[in-house]
């Protein structure tokens, strides 16, 4: 059943990308009845690149003792995007954070644990869409987390060949994923409304 935003009446979607994903997931599971739809674009549900077993157990304790501790999260422009004036970009920008604190390893640990564990309560309208070839969140665990998602109106597609930043993907390959997330949302904002003109 679509939903649409109380108040207003009008659809109401939610988009995420990355770490947005995760947290737009969490927010879905506790206000289901206030969204349309959710939209995922490359969700952090788990890490890809592979962090040393001291590094994890080290961000574990100072998390506990010192959560403001910053550690270097490796990434590099070459590892988000394959269209290399975004990749330099990336690494170029003085407000890119380059950190991540200890603190934010452990919540955002704990955070992927519950949002996988409950994703079967999810019941919205949903499109994941992930980067085949994606070095920063696990296009697996995102296959994973749909196959346990109990709407019957929900999609997945793993993007062959793109990395983390679909969204920012080569011009030509980027604006058919934009066409792809616009024709969805579209789509839903119609059937929401129609509903709605029905039942009024």
């Amino acid at each position: 059943r679509a939903r649409t935003d109380s108040a207003s009446g009008r659809p109401l979607f939610l988009l995420g990308h990355s770490f947005g994903g995760l947290i737009a997931t969490s927010f879905a599971l506790g206000h289901s009845r206030e969204l349309t739809g959710l939209v995922l674009s490359s969700p952090y549900f788990k890490l890809k690149l592979e962090v040393p077993k001291a590094k994890v157990v080290a961000g574990r304790l100072m998390s506990r003792i010192y959560p403001k501790l910053a550690l270097p999260s490796g990434l590099k422009g070459e590892d988000v995007a394959r269209d290399a004036e975004i990749a330099r970009a990336y690494d170029a920008d003085p407000l890119n954070n380059k950190n991540a604190t200890a603190r934010w390893f452990t919540e955002a640990s704990a955070a992927q644990e519950s949002v996988y564990a409950r994703a079967s309560e999810l019941t919205l309208p949903c499109l994941f869409l992930h980067g085949g070839s994606d070095r920063v969140a696990d296009p697996r665990r995102t296959e994973e987390l749909f196959k346990k998602v109990s709407s019957s109106d929900k999609t997945l597609e793993i993007l062959p060949g793109q990395f983390h930043e679909i969204l920012n993907e080569p011009k030509e390959t980027r604006e058919k994923t934009i066409a792809r997330i616009g024709e969805w949302l579209s789509s839903h904002a119609e059937g929401a409304s129609k509903l709605r003109a029905g039942g009024s």
